[in-house]
């Protein structure tokens, strides 16, 4: 076609018109499409993100609070230990001193027993002695009470050289007194 009337022309050309309108028309509304699908999608993966960004915030709140829960019971724990250690600490010095104590109650209890047996000992010694002197006493009272008698027997009979075993006259006193 090469020379086409001006009116054929023209209506080619409305044609083609209306079809790039027809043409516009669909890709306008499919940008429109487009675009509010962009938006809700845009909508969409802020609101995703926020979501992210507040979960990433509670997990490192819960963080947080987990570490701070774990560092109180940790050093609730380490007050607990330091407590029980002092209080072992406390009951071994007090078992040590009452070992020493007792040691010593035994060590003066077995000095006291010790003085008490030196004691005794230094008393039977001292009775065995007075005994003994005592003894001699009396023995040597009974002679000089026996010279005594035998001297005054002599001298009473007028006998001054006869001697009379006091035991005679003992014995003929012991007869007379049965």
């Amino acid at each position: 076609m090469g020379f086409a009337l001006p009116e054929d022309q023209i209506k080619h050309l409305e044609c083609v018109n209306k079809s790039l309108e027809m043409q516009l028309a669909y890709r306008s509304e499919a940008t429109i499409n487009a675009t509010e699908d962009a938006k809700t999608w845009m909508k969409k993966a802020n609101i995703e993100a926020q979501k992210c960004q507040e979960e990433k915030q509670l997990t490192l709140d819960l963080t947080r609070d987990m570490t701070r829960q774990y560092k109180s019971m940790e050093d609730q724990l380490l007050d607990k230990i330091n407590e029980r250690e002092n209080t072992i600490q406390e009951l071994t010095d007090k078992v040590a001193e009452m070992e020493q104590g007792h040691n010593r109650t035994i060590q003066q209890k077995d000095e006291t027993i010790s003085n008490k047996n030196n004691e005794i000992a230094a008393m039977k010694n001292k009775m065995e002695e007075l005994g003994e002197r005592f003894a001699e006493m009396l023995r040597d009272l009974t002679r000089q009470m026996s010279r005594k008698i035998e001297l005054n027997s002599i001298r009473e009979e007028g006998q001054e050289d006869a001697y009379i075993p006091i035991e005679n006259k003992m014995e003929a006193f012991r007869v007379h007194e049965h």
